[in-house]
This record gives structure tokens, sequence and C-alpha cells, in this order.
């Protein structure tokens, strides 16, 4: 071997001793290490850089299943909710574990945030994410259980990621599942909608309005518990209203029989506190022709006699009233009576009630009653004071005790009058002549008319002459009945903002009720049902609304 083989020379200058390896052969240091040493260096190397690798590779998987999962289950991070599912701020968030691992065994127990709070276990509640696949249907009502794979909220400490995923997600999570079967809504009543043809009984009215008949000319009235009436329901049936018969004894729909000759009268339909018909009989007979009235603030009913020489007479349908079997006739119609109409009641003031009465003639005068002494079942029949609505042409009016004076304003001003109602110093009437709605304002002493259906929305038409009228417990909205014409219904009128009248029903244009007028609208004490019907095809029918709404 040459004398320099199996060892790196020095570089010049260099000395032996800088170097910490000796000469195998000669035993003197060297600046270089034995080919052995050199490869086990380059092996501890490679090793560590393996190690370094299989970590990072190992960081990167974790990251990427974090990722996925995330996306599987809807792409978004879970949003911190309280009970009433909003947002948590940061100072609300309860304190749970920092640790990701989860418990060894699963809870059965409802989680305590089942809204989306992540927990360091799975949950059989529902999470509030989605599911990654939406249910058939949707619902407003909850599940009473969950679908067959809740979602559990797992928190993680990798951001989601941003974009959207393939899988359709719910616009809005709940804090229970959806339910399989959807919960059928009530279809929403509308005024001035006639989307529904009632064949039953000729009528076009809204697909949210309910229609059932309570009484029918000729037949016995069918009670509640499948009994019948011993009377026949009468003959010619107009105005009417309904009285309640105090707190959980239901109510009285009264009626007038608009027969002649001595062969009308008042009857009384009684239904108990649910709306069930429970018992009809008479309450008044032997008069004749009676037309119109009004409803009490006392509870009782005033029917008038369209007839000449008629009076108004006053009725109680309450069988516990000490005047339950005496009608009696009234002060309103005076000593010479007349072809009276509808009462409406001013009773702003208790002590002092307003009774106002009109006529059905072409002359036929508004008048007013005072009456002296009191209120309740006296006041209509002591002593008061008459006096009669006289018009100007300049929008104001007075009150005349001349009743010569009264006839020659109605006949210039509001001729053949019908309905009448009170409300918030408003006197509300009709003259049918000229299809003319008046508004008489009490503490002002002005009027002003409108011509009733002339502003119409909707569909249907509101063309022939006005009759009765009532207000709505809001009195935002004024019901109005119709006589004569091809297709007469009930119609309402929008108070104190549009003025707008609408359709409630109306006759089919199939010539069932040509020249038929509508009658007897009342509402209910509850204002849940609605009762009106046609005068010549003899039926009573009671309207509800399918979302259980009452009317306004």
């Amino acid at each position: 071997m040459a004398p320099n083989a199996g060892r790196r020379l020095l570089p010049e200058g260099a000395k032996a001793s800088d170097s910490p390896f000796l000469d195998e052969e000669s035993g003197s240091r060297s600046t270089s290490p034995g080919r052995d040493d050199f490869y086990a260096i380059h092996r501890c190397k490679i090793f560590a850089g393996s190690l370094v690798l299989l970590f990072l590779s190992a960081a990167i998987f974790v990251a990427y299943l974090v990722i996925g999962r995330s996306d599987e289950e809807g792409g978004a991070a879970p949003v911190l909710t309280n009970e009433l599912n909003t947002p948590l701020e940061s100072a609300e968030l309860p304190e749970t574990s920092s640790s990701l691992a989860p418990l060894s065994t699963p809870s059965i127990e409802e989680s305590e945030y089942p809204s989306g709070f992540p927990s360091g276990f799975p949950s059989i509640a529902a999470s509030s994410l989605p599911s990654s696949s939406p249910s058939e249907s949707q619902s407003d009502a909850p599940s009473p259980s969950p679908t067959t794979s809740p979602t559990t909220a797992r928190p993680t400490s990798v951001s989601p990621s941003p974009s959207p995923t393939t899988s359709p997600t719910t616009a809005r999570p709940t804090a229970m599942p959806a339910s399989a079967q959807p919960t059928a809504s009530p279809v929403q009543f509308l005024y001035g909608e006639l989307s529904h043809v009632n064949e039953e009984f000729g009528i076009e009215v809204s697909e949210g309005l309910s229609v059932r008949l309570i009484a029918e000319t000729g037949e016995r009235v069918k009670f509640a518990d499948g009994t019948m009436s011993s009377l026949l329901y009468h003959r010619q049936s107009d105005s009417a209203g309904v009285v309640p018969l105090g707190v959980g004894d239901g109510y009285v729909y009264v009626a007038n029989s608009e027969v002649p000759e001595g062969k009308g009268g008042v009857y009384g339909i009684y239904f108990d506190k649910d709306g069930e018909v429970v018992d009809y009989k008479a309450l008044l007979t032997g008069t004749s022709r009676n037309c119109g009235g009004g409803v009490t603030p006392f509870n009782t009913f005033v029917s008038c006699e369209e007839v000449s020489g008629g009076q108004c007479w006053h009725v109680d349908p309450n069988p516990s009233s000490e005047y339950h079997h005496t009608p009696m006739v009234t002060q309103l119609g005076g000593p010479r009576g007349g072809r009276y109409e509808s009462v409406a009641v001013d009773y702003s003031n208790p002590e002092k009630p307003v009774f106002f009465v009109t006529e059905d003639n072409d002359d036929g005068e508004l008048r007013r009653f005072e009456a002296a002494h009191g209120n309740g079942w006296d006041s209509l029949h002591d002593e008061g004071t008459t006096t009669y609505l006289q018009m100007f042409r300049d929008g104001t009016f007075a009150w005349t005790e001349s009743e010569r004076i009264g006839e020659q304003s109605a006949e210039r001003h509001y001729p053949g009058l019908e309905g009448i109602q009170y409300s918030q110093d408003k006197l509300y009437f009709m003259a049918k002549k000229n299809r003319h709605l008046f508004i008489l304002d009490l503490k002002e002493m002005t009027y002003k008319v409108e011509e009733t259906g002339l502003k119409f929305y909707g569909e249907g038409a509101f063309d022939n002459q006005p009759d009765q009228n009532i207000f709505g417990p809001s009195r935002r909205w004024m019901y109005l009945t119709e006589d004569g014409g091809p297709t007469p219904g009930v119609y309402a009128r929008q108070c104190c903002e549009s003025e707008t009248y609408y359709t409630i029903f109306q006759g089919m244009s199939d010539g069932r009720h040509l020249g038929d007028e509508t009658v007897g609208i009342a509402l209910s004490p509850d204002h849940l049902r609605m009762y009106a019907g046609f005068q010549d095809a003899g039926i009573i029918l009671e309207f509800t609304r399918d979302d259980g709404m009452p009317f306004g």
C-alpha cells in the first residue's frame, strides 16, 4: 500500500493535532473520519429527515379529515345559539372543556343546549346543523321524533372550507329535526276574494271561509243533541241581532219575521257557549212586517214594524229576565206610528241613552229619542224628548222639533232609510233610494255622504240597494247586506282608512237568488261566527274563518 493510502492528506499549514481522528495504521491523529463513521452519520441524517416527513404527512392527513368532515356536515362551522335559537355573544358562551377527545361512553341524556353548543361527546339530541340530506318535506310544527340519522355538533380547531358543498342545506337550522309529514296550514281568508263556489247554498265565497246551514224556512231547527225544534223556522226572516245571555250561558240569535197581517213577529235561535244550537222559540207574535230593529246596550232587542202605523217593540230574549214573557211597545214610534226600519243607540252617557230610529219612506224622517230617566228596560218606556234630523246643503245638520221639517229634509236628502249604527260619536245610516251612506258627526254637527260600493276592490259588485249594517269589534270594518239584483251579497266596508268595499259572499250568477235580499247579518259574542242568509230562499247560514281568527 502506498504511504498515503487509506487517509486524507492534511492541507498545507494544518497540524495533525487539529483533527480528532487517529490514523488506524500509525495511531497518529487524522483530519478526516473513516469510511464507516461517515456512512453512520449519513444514515442518522436520513432517519431524522424521514421522521420529519412522516410527522408532516400525519399532520396534513389529520387536517384533511377534519376539513372533509366539516364539509360533509354542512360546509359551515356550528353557530352557538341560546335556547331561543339566537346567536350568542362571546360573553354568553358556556364553560366547556378545551379537550377535543370524546368520552369513552356516549351519553343518552339530551344536551342542555340542543341548538348547537359543542360538546365533547356525541348526543342523540338533534343538532342545529343541517343534515347532509334534506328531509322530504318541511313543516311549521316540530317533529315529535328525531330523524333516523341525527347529527352532532363537532368542535374543531381548523376553520372549515368556505366553499359550498354539493349537498343542499336547509335555509335555517332548527332545534328540532324536521317532520316527515307537512302540517297543513289553514287557507287564509281574504276580503274581496270569491274563489270558491258553494253549490249547496248557491253562493260564491272565499276559500278561507267555511259555511254551514243553521235554519231553513218551513223546516224544524236541528239541535246539537240530534233532536229537532217543535216549531218550524219562521217565514220571511229579516233583520237580526245577537244577544249574549251571560258568561258561560251562550247567546241568542234574535231574528224578525216580515210576514204581514199580524202573522209576523220575533224568534230566537239559542246557542250554547260553544256555538251549538240548543233551542228555538217565538219571542213576539201577532205583529206585522217586523223588518229591522237593533240590539240595545242592556242586552235586549228592539223590533220595528215596517207598516203604516207600525211600532217599535221591546223584546228580552233572556229566559231568566222578568220581561222575557212580556214584550212591550216603546216610546220610539210616537202616537202615530210609522213604517219603521232600524234602531241605533248612543250609550256614551249610560245615564242618558239616546236612540235613533229610521223610517222606510220617501219622506221617512230620522228621529232621535232622548230618554228622560236612566237606562235599561225602562228607558224605552218612560218619557223622553223626540226630535228630527234636518240636513243643510253646506254639509251641516240640526235637530228640529218639527216632524214636518224632518220629513221634508228626508225627501230632499235621504229618502228610503234602512240600517243605522252608532260608533264613536258618529252615526252611520243608509238611504236605499239613491244608494247613499250618510255619516253624521254628532260632535261637530257635520255630515258627509258616499255612494255605497263605488270604491270597490276585488271580485263581485255591490251595485244594488244597501240594507242593514253592523260593525265588527275593531270598528275598522262595517258589514252590509244588499237588497235586489242578480247576485245579492254581504259586503264589508273598511272604515277610517281607505273606505273601500269588499265582498264577503254573494249569490251565484245562475239566477237562483235573482231579486232576493241578504238578511240577518250578525256576529257571535266572540266574533268568530258571522250569521246571514237570504230572505226569499229562506236560509240562515253561519260563516267561520278557517284560520280561526275573528271577524274584525
